[in-house]
């Protein structure tokens, strides 16, 4: 049955999209800050602990509103999102600090994506296998049950991971005298923005391709479906079937994003990846038409797969390797703003072409838009080796991220002490330090001081 009316002003078929729309707006407002703010305390355990909590009783709140109040369940679904990505930016944090080996790293992701979509693929056959059992074939009652199951399911798995697996960490910034831990998230937030934008290319750009594939990646779920939906006028069980393809392949997708980013390196692996989905979104819009092409959009489905499960290890592998350690949190929650912050313009331009009677099958292709540009931004990321080596020089002090005053006295008495530590070093192996060496050392300290604040002055005048 087609459904011409509309629903607090817009068509049924918009609300899915308006949805995604909303959540990224939202996510990408707040991230960063959540992120800046898990790393001022020693409390990551607990975010992803407490996300995870709500993220679940929120489910068990939008299946007692589905039966009877849709709208509050579609609200209800808008925190669970919000929810769903504060829990990310606690759970991503942890991924930089398992391995400083960019293959191992590679490997991590790519193994930790393909579990992800296998047990969707288990969740998925259990579920039909359950449904079936227990004869429940009306749709109404089909989500009811399933939404009940994925309540349970989140309360074990979750409970398992952050009582049993994740461990609490160390605050990792620490808060300046007589500001609040609010001020202190915005005040490094905006430190770390302005330092990317200005002083570290590699993840300006990165962030910026990333930005264009997160929204058309992210909106394709939500416009595929409406797509199937109705423009090729899917049942439910046929909409499942394609998901489910889509999830089978994103597995053996992951493994090719191994292989591929090992064989060359992540950026070239990342653009090969939107080659493949940027062709086959332009065939599938051109291809699909109308009703009574359910094997082709089989097909569609399995390199749409492929797809999904090479791009998303990629970009994180590549994400963790090029930047420093101390503010993971913080990074994890500028990458997740990235991800986010243009979500919500795909399915925005979708829907206003759904009201104005614009054909569906312009709006599937103009996710390559998206992709597009994302492919041709990866370019000016420049060479992979050298934006590792500018997190390690980071990492080691020789360079600075944020250039501030504070920040020059700081990296000053760091070098200090630890070419302080490295003379008393030699004190002891050696039986003393004459006074040639005390002058050398005080020469190199004033150096390294010059040097610094040269630096500072430089990154003043560009800015």
């Amino acid at each position: 049955e087609v459904c011409d009316g509309r629903v607090y002003g817009m068509k049924p078929s918009s609300l899915l999209t308006n949805i995604v729309t909303v959540v990224g707006l939202i996510s990408a407002s707040l991230m960063p800050v959540v992120g800046s703010i898990i790393d001022h305390t020693d409390r990551r355990r607990d975010v992803g602990r407490i996300s995870a909590m709500i993220f679940t009783l929120l489910i068990l709140v939008q299946v007692v509103c589905l039966q009877f109040y849709w709208f509050g369940a579609a609200i209800a679904q808008v925190a669970i999102a919000f929810c769903y990505s504060v829990h990310l930016c606690a759970v991503f944090a942890y991924l930089p600090e398992l391995t400083d080996d960019q293959a191992k790293l590679t490997k991590y992701a790519a193994r930790f994506t393909a579990a992800q979509y296998s047990a969707s693929v288990v969740f998925l056959v259990l579920m039909v296998y359950i449904l079936s059992l227990i004869g429940v074939y009306e749709e109404a009652a089909s989500v009811l049950a399933s939404q009940i199951c994925v309540c349970l399911c989140c309360a074990i798995f979750f409970g398992y991971a952050w009582t049993g697996l994740f461990q609490d960490r160390p605050a990792r910034q620490q808060i300046a005298p007589g500001e609040s831990i609010y001020g202190a998230g915005l005040t490094k937030i905006y430190k770390t923005t302005r330092a990317i934008l200005l002083h570290h290319k590699a993840l300006k750009w990165f962030l910026i391709a990333t930005s264009f594939t997160e929204a058309a990646a992210t909106a394709f779920s939500s416009i595929a479906i409406t797509y199937m939906t109705d423009q090729l006028y899917f049942s439910s069980t046929e909409n499942g079937i394609a998901i489910l393809l889509l999830l089978v392949f994103a597995v053996p997708g992951t493994r090719i994003a191994a292989f591929v980013t090992q064989r060359f390196n992540p950026i070239r692996s990342l653009q090969a990846c939107l080659c493949l989905w940027m062709l086959n979104t332009a065939a599938a819009s051109v291809v699909l038409k109308g009703p009574g092409q359910q094997m082709t959009v089989m097909v569609f489905s399995v390199v749409w797969g492929l797809s999904i499960g090479w791009v998303y290890p990629t970009e994180k592998a590549l994400y963790c390797s090029i930047i420093n350690k101390g503010s993971e949190a913080e990074l994890m929650g500028v990458y997740i703003c990235a991800c986010q912050i243009l979500g919500w313009l795909p399915p925005l331009i979708f829907t206003i072409m759904n009201e104005m009677e614009i054909s569906m099958r312009i709006g599937l292709f103009s996710l390559n838009a998206y992709f597009l540009i994302s492919f041709l931004v990866l370019f000016l990321v420049g060479d992979h080796e050298e934006a590792m080596q500018h997190a390690k020089d980071i990492d080691d002090g020789k360079i600075l991220f944020a250039l501030d005053d504070y920040d020059v006295e700081a990296a000053v008495l760091k070098r200090n002490s630890s070419h302080d530590r490295t003379v008393s070093s030699a004190d002891e192996i050696g039986g003393g330090v004459d006074e040639r060496n005390n002058n050398n050392k005080k020469s190199g300290e004033d150096e390294e001081e010059i040097s610094i604040t040269a630096d500072y002055k430089q990154f003043k005048d560009i800015e």
